[in-house]
């Protein structure tokens, strides 16, 4: 039976998507997550406290929860592209993407041939989706090219055209801050609007992460259609400091 990825299939099929990111390293909060309806679950190794081995039980947490799982990788880089492939994950979230040369190398990375070079061998992924993971697993990658500066907005055009990425995500904290600029700036909104644009025009998905259930909302309107909804960390800490502020007179 072929392998599939509901997320990628949500995505082609038109619809939006919404995700949580998960950087705390708690297999219990990409659970909570998937238990809470979330599309998907990016399971952060670049600045999350995920390791290695945590890596590969997210996966299988995510996979038994019945929700798909992103990675990120700390890095677009061969090794840990094929890795995590070996290991489970059928959509990556690849950061820091400047050309469309990178672009290239970390699809070849992630598609056995004929449309990549990912290295052969037995492994947890094809164990888990059985004796036609070879043969249907190219087709189930949704691989998201993530552009974090300047160099990168001003290639969109030639990364999204790019065979085989799929998905166009604006790193937005890192953009601003490679900038120069505010998150709030005219600048900043019209690498965005670029960005944005180029995507769309390539034939490729938009995303973004967004903060809020109304930046989701503005987003939308725009034209994305994958968004990262704020961080576990971000959720927990918002919940605390609300709790406490709400007990402020009681415990005054």
């Amino acid at each position: 039976m072929p392998i599939t990825n509901s997320l990628r299939e949500r995505l082609m099929s038109g619809k939006c998507a919404v995700g949580a990111l998960a950087v705390l390293g708690s297999l219990e909060s990409l659970e909570l997550a998937a238990l809470a309806g979330f599309d998907f679950v990016v399971v952060d190794w670049q600045h999350g406290s995920f390791d290695q081995a945590s890596m590969r039980n997210a996966a299988r947490a995510l996979d038994a929860a019945g929700c798909s799982a992103m990675a990120r990788p700390p890095a677009a880089q061969t090794h840990l592209i094929e890795w995590l492939m070996d290991m489970g994950y059928r959509s990556l979230l690849l950061p820091m993407i400047d050309t469309a040369d990178q672009a290239r190398a970390a699809v070849s990375a992630a598609l056995y041939p004929p449309r990549g070079m990912r290295s052969q061998a037995r492994c947890r992924a094809a164990i888990h989706g059985g004796p036609d993971y070879r043969a249907t697993c190219n087709d189930a990658a949704l691989i998201v090219a993530m552009l974090e500066t300047p160099a990168a907005v001003a290639q969109a055009g030639d990364i999204a055209a790019v065979d085989g990425v799929d998905c166009v995500f604006i790193g937005a904290g890192d953009l601003a801050s490679t900038m120069g600029a505010t998150p709030e700036s005219a600048e900043f909104e019209r690498s965005i609007d670029q960005v944005l644009h180029a995507t769309l025009d390539a034939g490729k998905i938009a995303a973004i992460v967004a903060h809020d259930v109304d930046a989701v909302r503005r987003r939308a309107e725009q034209g994305f259609r994958l968004f990262t909804l704020g961080s576990d960390m971000r959720m927990l800490s918002d919940g605390y400091e609300d709790a406490v502020t709400q007990l402020a007179e009681l415990r005054a």
